[in-house]
């Protein structure tokens, strides 16, 4: 849909996206007993719902209040950001309001997008919000309570993925596209049915002078100065490259005369506390999400594993250096402004080697990045 206009240029280093599989649908579910499953309920739905007559396309200039929901994880709501652009800039004089997880409030401060709200504005949704006019849900679960929720709601216009049969509940919906369409991609289809569109799909998060006066700030006190920030973590521990390799690439760095710190998130604790004892660096464990930005947007490189702060620090314009294991990979390539490289084991097919990255070849990339870092 979008030129690549980031700055993910061949560094000579790491892996490129593999080419297609020759199947590229998004199915409900990797199993085929889930699909039949979701295929019978997604069938019972449009029957059930037959009577819904989709509305027109809403007039631009009569959206008065528009909230978007978006229920994922950090990664989605970071990449979801393109899209608040777009509706941000089609429609300046609304009221504006975006539902999401508590982070969101961190991520999208300063942002100019209006009214961040937590999932507990959708208790009493339909009073609380009586005379909205626009409903986008960014949220591509395949269940459909919250799309259901969102359909009682009353508003005239609801726009939404149909996985799993949820689009009955909006008045316009688009298909789960498919697996070789990013996911900054995906949220951006559904303002595109409206008419809002950015100049660029690349997610872009405040990073301005304050928070980099912050961010300095914290690695003062820990007498750290623009560090490389080893992220061990990842939701899923399939996505987690080894400790071990971190800390070679963490020793390779701190040679050659290189700040390393390790951060943790919640729940992550000893993946931190044992990183930073195997490799000798200092570390941070689950700062506030806040403190967690400034301190991203005040690194030399991030190095981590693809999880939703890789996307996070490649939005505040951070350089990475990632592996990629179990994931799909066209969904998840980071997309940034700043030079983003990946590493997935030389696998040419769509899940990613993580026991075959070799850890110096990952530190040589991050101090190639260095290296420009210095020479700009």
């Amino acid at each position: 849909m979008f030129a690549d206009v980031s700055n993910n240029k061949d560094q000579g280093f790491g892996d490129k996206p593999p080419p297609p599989p020759e199947d590229t649908q998004q199915y409900n579910s990797p199993h085929l007993p889930g699909r039949i499953v979701y295929g019978l309920h997604s069938a019972l739905l449009k029957t059930t719902h037959i009577w819904r007559k989709p509305a027109g396309l809403p007039p631009q200039d009569l959206v008065k209040r528009l909230i978007v929901v978006q229920m994922e994880r950090l990664g989605d709501t970071v990449l979801a950001e393109p899209a608040l652009r777009a509706l941000r800039m089609f429609y300046p004089g609304a009221e504006r309001t975006f539902i999401a997880p508590p982070f969101a409030s961190a991520l999208y401060a300063g942002s100019g997008w209006g009214n961040i709200e937590p999932p507990e504005a959708l208790n009493g949704f339909k009073k609380k919000f009586n005379g909205v006019d626009l409903l986008i849900d960014l949220t591509s679960r395949v269940e459909t309570k919250l799309a259901r929720n969102l359909g009682k709601s009353g508003i005239p216009y609801r726009v939404g993925l149909n996985r799993g049969g949820r689009g009955v509940y909006y008045t316009h919906s688009i298909k789960m596209p498919d697996l070789t369409i990013p996911t900054r991609e995906i949220y951006l289809k559904l303002p595109g049915i409206l008419g809002a569109q950015p100049e660029d799909a690349i997610p872009r998060l405040p990073h301005g002078e304050d928070r980099l006066e912050r961010g300095r700030n914290h690695w003062q006190k820990m007498d750290i100065n623009n560090p490389v920030v080893l992220l061990p973590g990842a939701y899923y521990p399939s996505q987690r490259w080894s400790l071990e390799d971190f800390a070679t690439v963490a020793g390779v760095l701190k040679r050659k005369g290189l700040d390393v710190a390790v951060i943790s998130g919640p729940g992550e604790e000893e993946l931190g506390k044992d990183l930073s004892e195997q490799a000798g660096v200092p570390w941070k464990s689950a700062p506030p999400m806040v403190d967690f930005i400034d301190m991203l947007a005040t690194a030399r490189i991030v190095v981590c594993n693809n999880t939703g702060p890789l996307h996070l620090a490649a939005a505040l314009s951070v350089p990475t250096v990632s592996t990629m294991g179990p994931t799909v990979p066209w969904r998840w390539w980071p997309h940034s402004d700043a030079p983003s490289i990946v590493f997935r084991g030389g696998s040419t097919g769509a899940v990613g080697n993580l026991e075959k990255i070799n850890p110096l070849e990952v530190a040589a990339a991050a101090l190639h990045l260095s290296d420009t870092i210095s020479a700009d």
